[in-house]
């Protein structure tokens, strides 16, 4: 899967302060200064990503400093070994508030390259919000030197199965306990877990919907157009690029379809036809099935009718006809109902 990447993670090694190493996101409490400055009291020296995270509170404050600190903080913990390092895995998170109880998540990193902040991006990550743009360039100078990352972006999926999160929970007691601590500042409780069969994790995200790649000669073909003219989900569609198109013909002789994720050597729309061809085949197949068993059941009630009416012989001129009549409609529906 090209938006989900496994990645390894950092935690503070045992003997730090779990309450006191993790702290809200900098981008929340902008208009209560007091908040900030109580939370630096009950933190004091200890090891803390409230010393790696530029508040937004303080952005018109001597932010070429601030950043200079961050990043100083950012060396001297990797010196002084403050991390240990979780190798290929995804972190199981389970959240309680003091408003709700169990919420759930999973840490895992993404490709950027496959989020926009702006309305109506054809990408697989979008904003549900809008984006202050003004609050982007201290973050970038952030970034600039820093050696680590300390994101704090939650992503919805369209999982209404329930079939990524809650299995791994239902199995946590079998995951490795990574955390288990209460929040400063009333912020409630939180525990993680250890997701280490990170292809399983992957495989059901790609159940979760339909990927498609195409591989196109017409440069005025892009996702958005695929999408918009097939009426396919936004995020299901992925363009090759000259470059990527070499780059995966060496494996496209022996790549095995997976479930979710096809790869189509030819035409988009002939591929797209193949699909509403299969559909209209199952809705066709259906549709004959209900016809006929009206036909059987038409055939049972007309054949208690001419049992108690003596057969064909007794029956009127008019029924006569209308038996003919439905017959023959039934005899012309079926194969037309058919033809998909």
């Amino acid at each position: 899967m090209k938006t989900v990447k496994v990645e390894n993670i950092l935690l503070p090694k045992d003997g730090v302060d779990f309450e006191k190493w993790a702290v809200v996101a900098c981008d929340q409490f902008t208009s209560q200064p007091e908040y900030w400055e109580k939370l630096a009291a009950y933190v004091g020296n200890a090891p803390s990503t409230l010393n790696l995270i530029f508040p937004e509170v303080y952005l018109s404050d001597n932010r070429e400093n601030r950043i200079k600190k961050i990043n100083e903080n950012m060396y001297k913990y990797l010196d002084e070994n403050v991390f240990k390092e979780i190798k290929d895995s995804f972190v199981l998170v389970e959240r309680d508030t003091p408003y709700e109880k169990g919420r759930l998540g999973l840490m895992m990193a993404v490709d950027l390259e496959e989020y926009d902040y702006t309305p109506f991006a054809p990408v697989a990550i979008r904003a549900t919000e809008g984006t202050v743009l003004e609050r982007i360039p201290p973050r970038v100078e952030i970034r600039r030197h820093a050696p680590l990352e300390l994101p704090h972006i939650m992503l919805l999926i369209d999982d209404r199965e329930h079939t990524v999160i809650e299995p791994l929970y239902e199995n946590r007691e079998k995951l490795e306990l990574l955390y288990d601590t209460n929040l400063n500042m009333n912020g409630g409780h939180v525990r993680g877990w250890r997701v280490p069969d990170t292809a399983a994790v992957l495989d059901s995200l790609r159940r979760a919907g339909l990927s498609l790649i195409v591989d196109c000669d017409d440069f005025n073909c892009d996702e958005a157009l695929l999408q918009t003219a097939y009426n396919l989900p936004v995020g299901t569609v992925k363009v090759l690029s000259g470059k990527e198109h070499k780059a995966l013909e060496p494996a496209v002789a022996w790549l095995p379809e997976s479930e979710g994720n096809m790869l189509h050597l030819g035409s988009f729309a002939s591929f797209v036809g193949g699909l509403e061809a299969a559909a209209g085949a199952a809705e066709g197949e259906h549709r004959s099935s209900m016809v006929l068993s009206a036909s059987v059941l038409i055939s049972c009630i007309l054949a208690m009718i001419m049992a108690l009416a003596g057969g064909l012989a007794g029956l009127p001129l008019p029924a006569l006809a209308l038996y003919q009549v439905a017959w023959a409609v039934l005899a012309m529906i079926f194969p037309l109902i058919q033809r998909y």
